[in-house]
């Protein structure tokens, strides 16, 4: 019976934090379900370095996608804010649990930006990259299917480290600023796309490539 009644007040409480995470705010409550506070700085940053004009979502990296070597399913069972879906969401049964109650939708697709940050030994960085949503299968809970530039590159520094299973995204390609806060915060910047040169010249406001002023972002 306990073990029910915990059971459920998960799955209540992840339905719960997507609402909460579509305003804008903070709760810890999914670190400690997941035992991982760094999602709620991951969150502040990113959605700062968006100006406030989407909201983050927190996921898992889970499977590869079966017909694109450079596809990942990122997934969650239902903490993801509404605002990220592209249809409307529904209550289901969460792959971990036997009773209904977690938001399900897939979020949509376009540009996005994935980062996590995480520490070994005092030592901080922040892994960050850009993304595209593509096309891929149906699953349960909060969920999209991505694509990067090299995923076994990126896999490598998860496996690697000091990272771990969770990453944030969000709907806008905001890595330049992510780099460039950085700087000011203490926390050395791991560019999984391996595209520095690039990046510098984002935030300065020049191309890399003719070394011209650039019109934005």
């Amino acid at each position: 019976a306990m073990a029910t009644v915990r059971s459920e007040a998960v799955r209540a409480t992840f339905s719960a934090l997507g609402a909460v995470f579509s305003m804008g705010l903070l709760c810890g409550g999914l670190g400690r379900l997941d035992r991982d506070l760094w999602p709620q700085p991951e969150r502040v940053l990113a959605e700062a370095a968006g100006m406030d004009e989407a909201r983050t979502f927190f996921a898992d990296w889970t499977v590869r996608h079966p017909d694109n070597e450079n596809g990942e399913l990122l997934q969650h069972c239902g903490p993801w804010p509404l605002s990220c879906a592209s249809c409307k969401p529904t209550i289901g049964y969460p792959l971990a649990f036997s009773h209904p109650g977690a938001v399900e939708a897939e979020a949509k697709k376009g540009e996005m930006t994935l980062c996590r940050f995480d520490g070994d030994n005092g030592e901080y960085s922040m892994l960050m990259g850009n993304a595209a949503g593509v096309e891929g299968p149906y699953t349960k809970g909060t969920y999209v299917w991505v694509e990067v530039k090299n995923w076994k590159r990126l896999e490598a520094k998860i496996v690697e480290g000091p990272y771990i299973h969770h990453c944030v995204g969000i709907h806008k390609d905001v890595v330049p600023v992510l780099y460039e806060a950085c700087k000011y915060i203490g926390v050395k910047p791991d560019l999984y796309d391996d595209n520095e040169a690039e990046i510098k010249g984002r935030v300065s406001g020049y191309s890399c490539e003719s070394n011209t002023p650039r019109k934005g972002f």
